[in-house]
């Protein structure tokens, strides 16, 4: 139940009870380990698997461990212990194969896509879904595709949304959308992941219409947004021409009670500040009742960004009278809105960008430069 945390504090009250466990428990434990990241809980867990001689007579067990680590990013843990492990199953590849791809470690995610192959192992949806992951993370298309093809001739896309979601995902992050909206009209029944995932990828590719089109679309057949339908259609709409679609979707976010939510608050006020519309854009933050960085940063390039220095260097001073640091992104947002003050204007966000070290901060160094560049050009 995802519960990992009360899981171990099970475990915890079995073995005060006087109850020894056995290769279910450890099984399950390890399991909560990798869904929590309590490696060193899980090594304790691994050196009494071995001190019991239980790893080489239970698959699970082995599979468990691999999975464990590989959760916890230990790959080359998980990796060593797969290698030692006698037998393999396709569990014990799609655990490996999982973890190289959730740590963004694609290429080798792919190679060992191949020799669990040449190894004669079968893949299964499980294993297709990670490597169709991989394939998006590196817009390897061509590889998709052989995947896809291979996937349909096993007859495993039929009723398998996380297949087709993942096919949608991996064509559209390889910017193919006509791919990716075919493989979004297999899909039945669609859930509201599938169409967020298609938003998302025609905001991505600034397919801006279509986005919102997507948007419509679902409400119109009685899938209801949820936060991620919102915050993705948003980002299509950061162009003025689009600014009344903008509103339409602002009205319909607090038709459906999404209005309190911070994350679509956040991505309202980037859409109006992108659009121009400050008043707006400071109407929704004024709304907002426990800002944190990110709504103030928002707030703060909105203004930057369209020219109100003076107004987003107010915010930014209010922003630390509140309590709250700023962040790399914050303080380039604020060297825009300084580039044209004198310099003894700037001592509090110099200080700032000494503090967060912007000479090893390639992002903080490259805005100082442009910003010192905008300062000559004005002398």
């Amino acid at each position: 139940s995802g519960q990992g945390i009360e899981a171990l504090e099970s475990f915890k009250q079995m073995q005060e009870e006087g109850l020894s466990p056995d290769n279910v428990t450890f099984g399950c434990i390890l399991k909560a380990c990798g869904s929590i990241g309590a490696i060193e809980k899980g090594e304790r867990i691994h050196d009494e698997i071995v001190r019991r001689g239980l790893l080489g007579k239970d698959i699970v067990l082995g599979n468990a461990l691999v999975d464990m680590y590989a959760k916890c990013g230990a790959l080359t843990t998980s990796q060593a212990l797969f290698d030692e492990l006698l037998v393999h199953d396709t569990v014990c590849w799609n655990a490996l194969i999982c973890g190289y791809t959730q740590q963004c470690r694609d290429g080798e995610a792919l190679s060992l896509f191949d020799r669990m192959q040449k190894e004669g192992f079968s893949p299964d949806s499980v294993t297709f879904a990670s490597i169709l992951r991989a394939c998006a993370n590196i817009c390897a298309i061509s590889k998709g595709k052989q995947i896809h093809y291979e996937i349909v001739k096993r007859s495993l896309l039929e009723k398998n949304t996380v297949l087709v979601n993942a096919l949608v995902d991996m064509y559209s992050k390889c910017g193919a959308m006509l791919d990716a909206r075919w493989a979004f009209e297999k899909v039945h029944p669609k859930g509201v992941l599938t169409y967020n995932i298609l938003i998302a990828a025609y905001a991505q590719e600034e397919c801006n219409d279509s986005a919102i089109e997507v948007l419509e679309e679902m409400q119109y057949v009685n899938i209801v947004p949820d936060e991620g339908s919102f915050v993705n259609v948003l980002r299509a709409c950061h162009y003025p021409e689009l600014l009344e679609k903008g509103k339409v979707i602002h009205t319909n976010i607090v038709q459906r009670g999404f209005d309190s939510v911070l994350t679509i608050n956040t991505a309202l006020i980037g859409m109006y500040g992108k659009c121009g519309a400050l008043e707006e854009a400071h109407c929704v933050f004024d709304g907002v009742e426990e800002k944190n960085l990110v709504s103030w940063t928002a707030i703060i390039t909105a203004y930057s960004q369209q020219g109100y220095g003076e107004e987003a260097i107010q915010l930014f001073k209010e922003m630390h009278l509140e309590g709250i640091s700023a962040d790399t992104i914050t303080l380039v947002s604020i060297l825009g809105a300084y580039a044209n003050l004198e310099a003894a204007a700037e001592h509090e966000v110099i200080q700032a960008c000494y503090k967060h070290k912007f000479e090893s901060n390639i992002i903080l160094g490259n805005a100082l430069i442009t910003k010192y560049d905008q300062i000559s050009s004005n002398q």
